[in-house]
């Protein structure tokens, strides 16, 4: 899959993806023996953004699987690598946006999937504040369609998730998921999304639960 030519590294890509999606975790493991991360690394860079989907949408497969292979990616510097790609969020090229969107999912699997471990690593990468982000823009609360319905409703319970975790793996959980809702200052954003008539039930449920989840903790 490493070449310069499209025509070459789109059929390759292809054909990995469709190996990764099935998510059978032994021939998820036989890609590895291979170097597919490494491969799919290198395509996150490539000139084509719709190659750059792919390889994160496969690296996004992977980060479903087990803890072994979600360290695999970690440790192969997925994360730092693909961090600045939450950054286009508010793109209004839609390619970008998608590879903002693909990197989301894979953070958002780790969050899921992961263990107190590889969490804790997403924690001290910035994924929390990445996730954050989007929230602080005005935009998003004067409905300009910066984010749809399925997107905002993800992107909050990825948010709740990490702070669930976060509240039970730390001693001092309380001052440091208050230093995260203060300094990212989104809780305005939680509370107007809660009380607008143009929020879905769902995007409205995940927004509840984070605010009575920092009620329950008493920092605001």
């Amino acid at each position: 899959m490493m070449h310069a030519a499209v025509e070459v590294v789109e059929p390759a890509l292809k054909a990995v993806g469709n190996i990764i999606s099935q998510n059978y975790e032994d021939m998820v493991e036989a890609m590895m023996q291979l170097q597919v991360i490494p491969s799919l690394l290198w395509l996150v860079d490539y000139p084509n953004l719709k190659i750059r989907r792919e390889a994160l949408r496969s690296l996004s497969n992977i980060a479903t699987g087990n803890h072994s292979q979600i360290q695999a990616v970690i440790d192969a510097g997925v994360v730092p690598r693909i961090m600045p790609f939450m950054r286009y969020w508010a793109s209004e090229n839609r390619e970008e946006k998608s590879l903002y969107e693909e990197t989301s999912i894979i953070l958002g699997n780790i969050v899921s999937n992961g263990s107190n471990d590889q969490k804790r690593y997403l924690l001290s990468e910035h994924v929390f504040e990445a996730f954050c982000d989007p929230l602080r823009n005005p935009k998003l609360l004067k409905g300009s369609g910066m984010f749809n319905e399925p997107t905002l409703r993800v992107l909050l319970g990825r948010m709740f998730n990490l702070l669930r975790f976060a509240k039970s793996d730390f001693s001092d959980s309380k001052e440091i998921i208050a230093s995260l809702f203060k300094k990212e200052k989104v809780l305005d954003t939680l509370i107007a999304i809660n009380t607008s008539m143009n929020s879905s039930m769902n995007v409205v449920a995940w927004s509840k639960q984070i605010l009575d989840f920092v009620k329950e903790l008493n920092f605001e």
